[in-house]
């Protein structure tokens, strides 16, 4: 099909700008001729199409992130027993550090649903260490001991491979 379409194309042209041959071969229309008229149809449409599925990606990239409308209830009842659980947790395991805890915050955010981080915001003493290790939601997770600075401590908690 394509062959018919391009003998076509060939047949329009040459009788636009006379035979072929009288020209070398070439389209005078264009300066470099039949075959560069050719190939940069195809460059456009092959850039147009690169184009249109990086978009594409982006879409679904973009979409996978952001959570829609009927999720949201469903986060937000996966969240809490998990927020609960924790505090839980925290409060009930050994902690070992120099210093006093004013404040403990905690935020869930939830990656899936059984992959999900926590990142605590501690007050402590300057250059206090903070040792935790709990298990929440049946996946053994360890906290990451970090020295403080100016105060305030930031403790990320890991699965047992080390990913936050």
């Amino acid at each position: 099909m394509w062959t018919m379409v391009l003998r076509q194309a060939i047949k329009r042209l040459n009788r636009i700008d006379g035979p072929a041959e009288k020209y070398g071969g070439r389209c005078s229309a264009f300066p470099g001729g039949l075959p560069a008229l050719i190939g940069l149809t195809l460059a456009v449409a092959l850039a147009g199409v690169a184009v249109g599925l990086r978009a594409n990606l982006l879409l679904l990239t973009c979409a996978a992130r952001t959570d829609g409308p009927r999720d949201l209830g469903k986060r937000a009842a996966m969240e809490e027993p998990l927020r609960a659980e924790l505090l839980a947790a925290i409060r009930g395991s050994r902690v070992a550090f120099e210093g006093k805890i004013e404040t403990v915050a905690v935020e869930v955010n939830l990656l899936q649903a059984d992959l999900w981080k926590v990142s605590d915001k501690v007050k402590v003493a300057e250059g206090s260490i903070l040792e935790l290790q709990t298990e929440v939601g049946a996946l053994p997770k360890q906290m990451s001991q970090v020295t403080s600075k100016a105060g305030e401590m930031e403790v990320r908690l890991e699965d047992a491979e080390g990913r936050s």
